[in-house]
């Protein structure tokens, strides 16, 4: 295991019987959070779920204040990802070209 800094924690995940629990999850999870994302729908939910993800897989590969290797210094490409779905929430992505706005009612490119 990677992590130094949080390994009390990321440890008692790695048991037997969590372990496939939280791989399925994952898999899937990715696979529902990028559909969202790609079709626009729901995506401020989404993008909530895509940051904590990020910020666990920051966390999980973090030996404070390196994460994972000397060359990363506190930031990492988790960090930015983050920040780019935060982007996604505030500006309310999904309303224009996505199905969020044929879902909630609003006028979208699609609709016009």
């Amino acid at each position: 295991m990677h992590t130094h800094t949080f390994k009390p924690i990321y440890s008692r995940l790695a048991v037997e019987p969590l372990v496939g629990i939280l791989s399925f999850l994952v898999a899937y999870g990715h696979l529902l959070i990028g559909l969202a994302l790609i079709f626009g729908l729901l995506t401020r939910f989404a993008s909530a779920i895509g940051i904590v993800l990020m910020v666990l897989y920051w966390s999980a590969h973090m030996n404070w204040p390196y994460i994972s290797d000397n060359n990363n210094f506190i930031l990492d490409s988790h960090i930015v990802y983050a920040a780019v779905l935060i982007l996604l929430i505030q500006v309310n992505a999904g309303q224009i070209f996505g199905l969020d706005g044929l879902l909630f009612g609003k006028k979208t490119a699609i609709s016009q």
